[in-house]
């Protein structure tokens, strides 16, 4: 796998996201109104450890180790 798959695939198994949330995107959804952590499994501690089920169900974390 190449480190950049790599990394993203450990992001999704440690945050649950492939993509970090950034200070200015949570500063923008503040000024509209949203919450500043979008309701996904950052918002969400059991959906995280859903998620994280999965994915060790999965063998995922383990390809990404």
């Amino acid at each position: 796998m190449y480190d950049n798959h790599k990394k993203t695939a450990q992001n999704l198994a440690n945050y649950g996201h492939t993509v970090p949330v950034q200070d200015k995107i949570s500063a923008l959804r503040k000024e509209l109104g949203l919450p500043e952590v979008p309701p996904t499994v950052l918002a969400n501690a059991a959906a995280k450890a859903d998620l994280d089920k999965i994915l060790k169900a999965t063998g995922f974390c383990k390809i990404v180790e």
